[in-house]
């Protein structure tokens, strides 16, 4: 009899452990399942904003003229876009058709730029690759243009890129409003401590639309006098849209 019961106390001991085994092993499955969910809703949330990319034609190809001050004109196109399901990132290619009359024999390579658009899951961020032409006509090369959420009043302070140099610059969206049925957000940055402009503050102004990208820009230039100090004049372009 007591044989018989050490029997049943040591299956039952056995039994025990295995079934603690299996509840620990279920427990360390449903967590390592709780993780891969939790991941995937992570990548879920950082791919590339819909509301943000619907500000660039990124299905069209066709050609981008812009026209402005001074008889300034420049053509710019997509060459590629790529990316994958976090990043959108849209490549252009420019060339500056005319600044002045006596800019016209320059030749075709100084006259040509790229600018890549990268869209996120929460901004825009801007790069412009100028060359010697575009360069005489300065404006921030490297920075954050549009932000979620999109909102008027929403802004941001970042490390900018201008003119070749890295300054603090703080973007802020001073306003929104339709314009064909399509939404045009404006913004407007500013760079302290760059001797020469007014305040010694630069401040540029740009305009997006949805499925066209920038549309306009407002900004100043720096001009070197004969007695070494510095003048300025006002300067922007637009983008032609006649061909609708």
């Amino acid at each position: 009899m007591k044989i018989k019961e050490k029997l049943i106390g040591i299956c039952i001991f056995i039994l025990t452990i295995t079934l603690s085994g299996c509840i620990v092993k279920n427990i360390s499955q449903d967590k390592n399942e709780d993780v891969i969910i939790k991941n995937s809703h992570d990548v879920k949330e950082r791919a590339y904003s819909k509301e943000l990319a619907k500000f660039f034609p990124i299905n069209d190809t066709g050609n981008l003229c812009y026209s402005g001050t001074g008889e300034y004109n420049e053509t710019m196109k997509l060459n590629k876009a790529t990316g994958t399901k976090e990043k959108l990132i849209l490549n252009y290619r420019g060339e500056v058709n005319r600044v002045a009359e006596e800019e016209e024999g320059l030749s075709s390579d100084k006259r040509q730029f790229t600018k890549e658009y990268i869209i996120t899951d929460n901004y825009v961020k801007e790069i412009q690759s100028n060359m010697e032409l575009k360069s005489k006509i300065l404006s921030i090369e490297e920075q954050i243009v549009l932000k979620l959420p999109i909102e008027k009043g929403n802004s941001w302070s970042e490390e900018v890129k201008f003119n070749g140099l890295k300054y603090k610059a703080t973007t802020k969206i001073i306003d929104i409003y339709d314009k064909e049925g399509k939404k045009i957000v404006k913004i407007e940055s500013f760079i302290n401590g760059i001797k020469g402009y007014q305040n010694d503050v630069y401040r540029e102004i740009k305009l997006y639309k949805q499925g066209k990208g920038l549309v306009e820009l407002y900004n100043t230039i720096l001009l070197n006098s004969e007695n070494g100090k510095s003048n300025t004049i006002d300067f922007s372009y637009k983008l032609y849209e006649g061909n609708k």
